[in-house]
């Protein structure tokens, strides 16, 4: 499973057009605490609703860290990104129990929609590194 990410990771360098030793020496890493991504620093105001989702970032941020949200840092797009398993563990169990308590919670009394569980997911993928 491995050398099928590597050769995946590989493709996609190389269609972006980035194909060097250093390039792919930031991709691939064998270190049982790797976090390999692409960092993006656009993080959206604490006030910003994702797709006019009734939740503000801030709101969200706050229930998951009990901590106000300041957009200083950097995140990864889901797409781009590879965690050891023991990096993973470094993260309390209460934060990802919040996370998913936060993508399945029920909106407006019902099971939430596609787009409503898609538009959480992006609310997650901006604060996953925390």
């Amino acid at each position: 499973m491995y050398i099928f990410f590597i050769y995946k990771t590989i493709r996609k360098i190389y269609k972006i057009g980035v194909l060097n030793v250093q390039r792919c020496k930031d991709f691939i890493q064998t270190h049982k605490d790797t976090l390999i991504y692409i960092p993006r620093y656009d993080l959206p105001s604490p006030e910003y609703k994702c797709y006019n989702y009734p939740e503000t970032v801030q709101d969200v941020y706050k229930y998951i860290f009990e901590k106000d949200y300041i957009p200083d840092f950097k995140w990864a797009c889901g797409k781009w990104i590879s965690v050891s398993k023991e990096r993973i563990r470094k993260t309390p169990l209460q934060t990802y129990k919040k996370m998913l308590h936060f993508v399945l919670k029920k909106h407006n009394d019902q099971e939430p929609s596609q787009n409503i569980y898609r538009t959480r997911g992006i609310y997650i993928e901006r604060f996953i590194l925390q």
